[in-house]
């Protein structure tokens, strides 16, 4: 596949977000047979993607509002609300993020500490927050409403990470599969974007690359409304993974629409503890800290033959594939992770996440498609 020549990776860049490194994974090439290439988006400025679509709505809505009238607003506890702050800091704007009660009190000191933003803790889940902080944006013009992971500059944003990918991978070379953590869309809303934009062009020729989702069992409103029949948008009543990052009761409504048209897309689901010991042997072998919720875009690639394995082989057969029924493994393919980062992690939990887990060789519970591997 050909990204559109015409939008090169910084067409739709920020001042606020970086191009990231691609790197060759021989660890984990060797681990599972296939060329695997990490996006390390955890290297981002605010620690993780969210800086790419959230930056760029920053900028823009500077250039409408000026510096003195712009003051930026998120509702979010995690990683948006970091990437919302940082880009307030960086422009000179006044920033206020909304969170719901439920929010690590070492984020909320991070965001009024580090980054100087105003933080107001509201309600006892996310919508709460997210209620009042439209609210908070409706009484004054100038407030910009960021939304954590939905709308169309967001995804345009995020997109940027595709066009790098195709910039740097080896010359001749093409993407075969691209995996990356879903919690409420945002991210796989941009890849999409960028690979169904290139899809259109003229030059484009190759198949399309398949886009294979992860998820944590118990916060996958995404997984569960693609695999819903007849199709449906599900609401979880409540979130109990740990992968708290990547815990929305509702996906975006756009996003899912969007993998329903593209048609290459293969959901994982995994449990906590296969994407915790993911993380921490991702620490080990490669010396980057990311979060549980990145933890379950590293599974496939660390539990190849359960989970990337089967994902791979959806794209070359119709037939399901069953537990206890491996498929043959597929001709090496060209596998690109995203590290997507994440804010909530450090050495002490990379810990006990190894103490706790271990290597989980053939334990933990997961599945392909709906289908347990």
């Amino acid at each position: 596949m050909t990204i559109d020549p015409a939008a090169p990776a910084s067409a739709s860049a920020s001042a606020l977000h970086i191009e990231t490194p691609l790197v060759h994974s021989s660890i984990l090439s060797k681990r599972t047979g296939h060329n695997v290439y990490l996006k390390l988006d955890s290297a981002q400025p605010s620690g993780s993607f969210k800086i790419r679509g959230i930056g760029r709505i920053s900028a823009l809505s500077l250039s409408r509002y000026g510096r003195e009238g712009m003051h930026l607003v998120c509702s979010s506890g995690g990683n948006a609300g970091l990437a919302t702050a940082h880009a307030a800091r960086t422009l000179g704007v006044p920033c206020t993020i909304f969170v719901p009660t439920s929010t690590e009190g070492a984020i909320v000191d991070t965001l009024r500490r580090q980054y100087g933003a105003e933080v107001v803790v509201e309600g006892a889940v996310w919508n709460d927050a997210d209620t009042e902080a439209r609210r908070f944006v409706e009484a004054q013009e100038g407030r910009v409403y960021i939304h954590p992971f939905d709308g169309a500059e967001l995804v345009r944003g995020h997109a940027t990470l595709v066009r790098e990918v195709y910039d740097q991978m080896p010359r001749g070379e093409d993407v075969d599969a691209i995996i990356c953590a879903v919690g409420g869309g945002g991210l796989v809303g941009g890849i999409l974007h960028a690979l169904s934009s290139s899809s259109s062009s003229p030059s484009s020729s190759a198949a399309k690359t398949r886009v294979i989702t992860t998820q944590c069992f118990e916060t996958d409103s995404f997984t569960r409304s693609l695999l819903s029949r007849p199709a449906q948008h599900v609401t979880l009543d409540e979130i109990r993974s740990k992968a708290t990052s990547m815990g929305t009761r509702t996906c975006s409504a756009s996003h899912l629409d969007a993998a329903r048209r593209y048609g290459h897309v293969t959901p994982v689901r995994v449990d906590d503890d296969l994407a915790a010991s993911a993380v921490w042997q991702f620490y080990r072998d490669h010396g980057v800290l990311v979060e549980l919720s990145c933890g379950a875009a590293l599974a496939p690639v660390y539990f190849p033959q359960r989970i990337l394995s089967t994902a791979l082989a959806y794209g070359e057969q119709d037939e399901v594939v069953v537990r206890g029924a491996p498929p043959p493994r597929p001709a090496r393919k060209n596998v690109v992770v995203v590290v997507c980062g994440g804010s909530k992690i450090d050495a002490e939990m990379v810990k006990r996440y190894e103490e706790q887990t271990g290597d989980m060789d053939g334990r933990g519970r997961a599945d392909v498609d709906g289908v347990p591997v």
